[in-house]
C-alpha cells in the first residue's frame, strides 16, 4: 500500500506535468496561429486606407484611415483567458484608446467641484492683452 506521502508526491508531479503539456500545446498553438480572414483596400488617391485580418487563435483587427488620422478596433483573448477590445483613434494629438480592461482615474471629489464652481462665479474676467 502506497503511504501518503507517496501519493502527495504523485499528485503534484500529475499536476506539474498537466500544467507543462497545457502551456506548451498553448504556446504551440500561438506560435501556429493562421490567418482566418484578411481583407485589405488599397489606399486611395487620397491616401484613405482599409484593412481587418482575423487569425485562428482569436485575434481580429480593423482599421481605417488617411495620413493624417486612423481609427481602429482589435480584440483578443489574455493569457488569463479575459477578452480584450480596445478602440482607437491616432491623430494630430496623439494616440488615444478606450477599453473596459484599461484603468480609470477615480473621480473628482465633490468638494473639489464646488471649489472650481465657486471659483468661477466669483472671479472678475482678465482685462484683455494687446
Amino acid at each position: 500500500m502506497p503511504t501518503k506521502e507517496f501519493l502527495n508526491l504523485l499528485a503534484v508531479l500529475f499536476l506539474l506535468i498537466t500544467t507543462t503539456v497545457t502551456r506548451t500545446t498553448a504556446d504551440e498553438d500561438e506560435h501556429n496561429a493562421k490567418i482566418t480572414d484578411f481583407r485589405i483596400a488599397p489606399a486611395d488617391e487620397k491616401g484613405v486606407f482599409k484593412y481587418a485580418y482575423a487569425t485562428s487563435n482569436g485575434i481580429s483587427v480593423q482599421a481605417a484611415g488617411s495620413p493624417l488620422e486612423s481609427i481602429g478596433i482589435y480584440s483578443y483573448t489574455s493569457p488569463e483567458g479575459v477578452p480584450i477590445e480596445v478602440r482607437y483613434i491616432a491623430d494630430e494629438l496623439g494616440f488615444h484608446v478606450v477599453g473596459r480592461h484599461l484603468p480609470r482615474p477615480p473621480p473628482i471629489p465633490d468638494y473639489i467641484l464646488r471649489s472650481i464652481e465657486y471659483i468661477k462665479a466669483h472671479s472678475t474676467p482678465a482685462p484683455p492683452t494687446e
